[in-house]
Protein backbone atom coordinates (compact mmCIF):
# COMPACT_ATOMS: atom_id res chain seq x y z
CA UNK A 1 0.00 0.00 0.00
CA UNK A 2 0.70 3.21 -0.75
CA UNK A 3 2.48 5.68 2.22
CA UNK A 4 -0.38 8.46 2.15
CA UNK A 5 -2.04 9.95 5.29
CA UNK A 6 -5.60 8.90 5.12
CA UNK A 7 -8.65 9.58 7.63
CA UNK A 8 -12.29 8.76 7.39
CA UNK A 9 -14.43 11.74 7.04
CA UNK A 10 -17.24 9.69 8.13
CA UNK A 11 -16.29 8.81 11.96
CA UNK A 12 -19.21 8.78 14.82
CA UNK A 13 -18.93 12.03 15.64
CA UNK A 14 -21.05 14.28 17.55
CA UNK A 15 -20.88 16.67 14.81
CA UNK A 16 -23.35 16.29 12.68
CA UNK A 17 -22.95 16.07 8.75
CA UNK A 18 -24.81 18.24 7.02
CA UNK A 19 -25.49 18.99 3.39
CA UNK A 20 -23.38 21.70 1.63
CA UNK A 21 -26.91 23.40 0.43
CA UNK A 22 -27.91 23.13 4.36
CA UNK A 23 -27.89 27.23 4.51
CA UNK A 24 -29.51 27.91 1.29
CA UNK A 25 -32.48 25.39 2.16
CA UNK A 26 -33.07 27.22 5.33
CA UNK A 27 -33.18 31.12 3.45
CA UNK A 28 -35.59 29.76 0.54
CA UNK A 29 -38.21 27.17 -0.38
CA UNK A 30 -41.39 26.78 -2.36
CA UNK A 31 -44.39 26.75 -1.07
CA UNK A 32 -46.35 22.85 -1.37
CA UNK A 33 -48.91 21.52 -3.58
CA UNK A 34 -48.09 23.41 -6.67
CA UNK A 35 -47.34 22.45 -10.08
CA UNK A 36 -43.85 23.50 -10.95
CA UNK A 37 -42.01 23.07 -14.23
CA UNK A 38 -38.99 22.68 -12.99
CA UNK A 39 -38.08 20.05 -10.11
CA UNK A 40 -34.53 19.87 -8.20
CA UNK A 41 -34.35 17.34 -5.51
CA UNK A 42 -30.43 16.70 -3.94
CA UNK A 43 -29.31 13.70 -3.59
CA UNK A 44 -27.24 14.74 -0.53
CA UNK A 45 -24.44 12.61 1.65
CA UNK A 46 -22.87 10.91 -1.34
CA UNK A 47 -19.05 9.97 -1.08
CA UNK A 48 -17.17 11.30 -3.73
CA UNK A 49 -13.76 10.20 -4.76
CA UNK A 50 -11.15 12.15 -7.48
CA UNK A 51 -8.95 9.57 -8.84
CA UNK A 52 -5.64 10.48 -10.94
CA UNK A 53 -3.36 9.08 -13.00
CA UNK A 54 -2.91 6.84 -15.45
CA UNK A 55 -5.86 5.12 -17.10
CA UNK A 56 -4.79 1.47 -17.16
CA UNK A 57 -3.71 1.23 -13.94
CA UNK A 58 -6.67 3.06 -12.91
CA UNK A 59 -8.47 1.19 -14.91
CA UNK A 60 -7.73 -2.18 -13.76
CA UNK A 61 -7.27 -1.42 -9.96
CA UNK A 62 -11.17 -0.01 -10.40
CA UNK A 63 -12.82 -3.03 -12.16
CA UNK A 64 -11.19 -5.15 -9.77
CA UNK A 65 -12.48 -3.46 -6.82
CA UNK A 66 -15.62 -1.40 -7.78
CA UNK A 67 -16.65 -3.99 -11.10
CA UNK A 68 -16.82 -0.83 -13.44
CA UNK A 69 -14.61 0.37 -16.02
CA UNK A 70 -13.29 3.93 -16.26
CA UNK A 71 -15.15 5.96 -19.39
CA UNK A 72 -12.64 6.57 -21.82
CA UNK A 73 -14.43 9.19 -23.46
CA UNK A 74 -14.42 12.81 -22.33
CA UNK A 75 -18.00 13.77 -20.84
CA UNK A 76 -18.96 10.59 -20.05
CA UNK A 77 -19.93 8.23 -17.18
CA UNK A 78 -20.67 4.59 -16.39
CA UNK A 79 -23.02 3.60 -13.57
CA UNK A 80 -23.71 0.18 -12.03
CA UNK A 81 -26.85 -1.57 -12.43
CA UNK A 82 -28.36 -0.52 -9.24
CA UNK A 83 -27.27 3.06 -10.51
CA UNK A 84 -26.11 3.84 -6.87
CA UNK A 85 -22.35 4.16 -7.95
CA UNK A 86 -21.46 5.87 -11.38
CA UNK A 87 -17.48 7.25 -12.53
CA UNK A 88 -17.29 10.07 -14.66
CA UNK A 89 -14.61 11.27 -16.93
CA UNK A 90 -13.14 14.75 -15.93
CA UNK A 91 -9.84 14.63 -18.02
CA UNK A 92 -7.53 12.40 -19.44
CA UNK A 93 -6.03 11.51 -16.49
CA UNK A 94 -8.60 12.15 -13.82
CA UNK A 95 -12.45 10.99 -12.85
CA UNK A 96 -15.09 11.39 -10.55
CA UNK A 97 -15.82 8.31 -8.27
CA UNK A 98 -19.53 8.84 -6.71
CA UNK A 99 -20.69 5.84 -4.65
CA UNK A 100 -23.36 5.85 -1.49
CA UNK A 101 -22.71 7.87 1.74
CA UNK A 102 -20.01 5.63 3.75
CA UNK A 103 -19.07 3.69 0.98
CA UNK A 104 -16.07 6.31 0.19
CA UNK A 105 -13.44 5.24 2.73
CA UNK A 106 -13.54 1.86 2.49
CA UNK A 107 -13.33 2.09 -1.52
CA UNK A 108 -10.40 4.75 -0.92
CA UNK A 109 -8.72 2.22 1.12
CA UNK A 110 -8.94 -1.20 -0.89
CA UNK A 111 -7.88 1.38 -4.37
CA UNK A 112 -4.79 2.36 -2.15
CA UNK A 113 -4.14 -1.16 -1.54
CA UNK A 114 -4.76 -2.59 -4.76
CA UNK A 115 -2.57 0.63 -6.55
CA UNK A 116 0.43 -0.11 -4.34
CA UNK A 117 3.19 2.30 -5.40
CA UNK A 118 2.02 2.84 -8.73
CA UNK A 119 1.58 6.89 -9.60
CA UNK A 120 -1.78 7.90 -8.85
CA UNK A 121 -3.72 10.11 -6.23
CA UNK A 122 -6.97 9.74 -4.68
CA UNK A 123 -8.57 12.94 -3.30
CA UNK A 124 -12.19 12.65 -0.86
CA UNK A 125 -14.16 15.27 -1.80
CA UNK A 126 -16.79 14.11 -0.31
CA UNK A 127 -17.95 17.42 1.89
CA UNK A 128 -17.79 19.61 -0.42
CA UNK A 129 -19.83 18.38 -3.19
CA UNK A 130 -23.22 17.29 -3.46
CA UNK A 131 -25.50 15.87 -6.66
CA UNK A 132 -28.97 17.58 -7.90
CA UNK A 133 -31.38 16.14 -10.29
CA UNK A 134 -33.08 18.48 -12.45
CA UNK A 135 -36.35 17.20 -13.90
CA UNK A 136 -39.19 18.51 -15.22
CA UNK A 137 -40.79 19.96 -18.41
CA UNK A 138 -38.22 23.41 -18.18
CA UNK A 139 -34.91 20.77 -17.43
CA UNK A 140 -33.71 21.12 -21.01
CA UNK A 141 -34.35 25.12 -21.21
CA UNK A 142 -32.50 25.58 -17.83
CA UNK A 143 -29.53 23.22 -18.86
CA UNK A 144 -29.06 25.24 -22.31
CA UNK A 145 -29.16 28.25 -20.45
CA UNK A 146 -25.61 27.37 -18.54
Amino acid sequence: MSNAATFDTRTDSAIPVESPLTYSYRRSGAPGGQSYRLKLRERAMLGHLILRGGAIVLDEAVREVLGLNLPGQPQTLVQDDSGERSIQWLSPDEWLVIVPGGEEFPLEMALRERLGDAHYAISDVSGGQTVLEISGDAARELLMKT
